[in-house]
C-alpha cells in the first residue's frame, strides 16, 4: 500500500513538472496572474530576510544598470537600501551608490564612477561594467532609456520576489513531506510554477536584448 501512494505521487509530480519548452514572451507582455512582486521592505527583519536571499547574480547587474543610469535610482530607493545588507563588496558598493545617490539625485554615470573610485571602488565598479558579462539592456550604455527604465523595474521585481518564491515553495515542500494531503500538494506545485515563471521572465530579458543586438538597435 505504502509502495502504491508513493508511485502515483511520484507519477502525478511528474505530470505536473514533466519539462515543457517555455514559450516566448514578446517584449511588453507579461505573464497574466500568478505572482505579484511583495511590497518594497520596510522592516529591518524584512530587508535582512531580502538581503539573505537574493540572486547576487542578478543584483550585480541590477547594481551596473544602476551605475550606468543612476536616475533610476531614485525609484527604487527603498528596495536598494535593504540591498546594503548584503555581506561584502558588493552589499558595501550598494551602500555607496545610494549614499552619493541620495547627496545628488542629478548624478551622471561619469560622475558616479568617479566618487566611486575615489571612495575605493574602482576595481569592482569596472568589473561590474564589463559589457561582455551582463546581457541587459541596462548594462548598456546606448540603449533606449524608455527600455532601459522598463527592463531595470522587471529586474528589480524578479529580484524582490525571488526570495519570497523560494522561502513559500520550501514551506510548502516542508508541509507536504510532514503531512501529505490534496491542498499540500497543490500549493508546491503552484510554488514551483511561480518559480518557473520567474525563470521565464528573466530569460526573457535577456532574449529580448540579444534580439535587439542582432538586429542593430542596441549597441554595447
Amino acid at each position: 500500500m505504502k509502495q502504491q501512494y508513493h508511485a502515483e505521487f511520484k507519477n502525478r509530480f511528474y505530470e505536473h513538472f514533466k519539462p515543457v519548452r517555455a514559450p516566448f514572451v514578446p517584449r511588453g507582455e507579461r505573464p497574466k496572474g500568478g505572482w505579484k512582486p511583495p511590497a518594497a521592505p520596510v522592516t529591518e527583519d524584512a530587508k535582512a530576510f531580502l538581503a539573505t536571499g537574493i540572486d547576487r547574480v542578478l543584483a550585480k547587474a541590477v547594481l551596473a544598470g544602476l551605475i550606468r543610469h543612476p536616475v533610476e535610482i531614485a525609484r527604487h530607493m527603498e528596495v536598494l537600501g535593504s540591498l546594503q545588507m548584503i555581506d561584502g563588496a558588493l552589499g558595501r558598493l550598494f551602500e555607496a551608490v545610494v549614499d552619493v545617490a541620495l547627496e545628488d539625485q542629478k548624478l551622471d554615470s561619469g560622475r558616479l564612477l568617479t566618487i566611486l573610485a575615489r571612495s575605493g571602488f574602482n576595481s569592482v565598479a569596472s568589473d561590474l561594467l564589463r559589457a561582455d558579462t551582463m546581457p541587459y539592456s541596462f548594462t548598456q550604455t546606448t540603449a533606449d532609456p524608455a527600455r532601459v527604465r522598463a527592463d531595470l523595474d522587471e529586474a528589480i521585481a524578479i529580484m524582490v520576489a525571488r526570495p519570497e518564491v523560494d522561502a513559500a515553495l520550501k514551506q510548502a515542500t516542508a508541509a507536504m513531506q510532514t503531512h501529505f494531503t490534496e491542498d499540500a500538494f497543490e500549493r508546491q506545485v503552484a510554488m514551483v510554477r511561480e518559480k518557473q515563471a520567474l525563470e521565464v521572465r528573466l530569460a526573457n530579458l535577456v532574449q529580448s536584448n540579444e534580439d535587439a543586438r542582432a538586429l542593430g538597435t542596441e549597441g554595447d
